[in-house]
């Protein structure tokens, strides 16, 4: 699906890379890694957006920690409290920001008026490479 969507937009500067992310990003990951325009391997990147992680979030910050270039920023979204318990305790000295978004739909109320109904809240943490001063 991901293949057809970017084919039917006509994206050309994107190279899909299926396969648990740890086994793509890390080099010393045990896991096969998945065949990549670059040998396998990614080229190290400047950002990284990560939107989930279960269990292996702290092992996958690391490891997108270990291949940002100088000055790079990592951010991550959570919808989970536990996900957000692991992100406000992984490495607190390179968190440079967190911010709230609130999702909440349009929704009837008494027949005349529309009120919003709280439907999900998404914590955006962010983190620099070098330690924050």
């Amino acid at each position: 699906m991901i293949e057809r969507n970017r084919l039917s937009m006509g994206i050309a500067n994107y190279t899909l890379h299926p396969g648990n992310a740890l086994s793509v990003i890390h080099p010393s990951c045990p896991e096969p890694r998945a065949p990549s325009a670059y040998g396998g391997i990614l080229p190290d990147p400047d950002r990284v957006f990560v939107g989930g992680g279960g269990k292996d979030l702290p092992a996958l910050l690391t490891a997108c920690r270990d291949r940002l270039r100088p000055n790079g920023l990592i951010v991550v979204s959570a919808v989970t409290l536990e996900s957000f318990g692991t992100l406000l305790s992984w490495a607190p000295d390179h968190r440079a920001g967190l911010c709230r978004i609130d999702i909440a739909n349009e929704c009837p109320l008494a027949k005349r008026s529309h009120h919003f109904a709280p439907q999900n809240t998404i914590y955006v943490f962010t983190f620099h490479k070098e330690a924050i001063s």
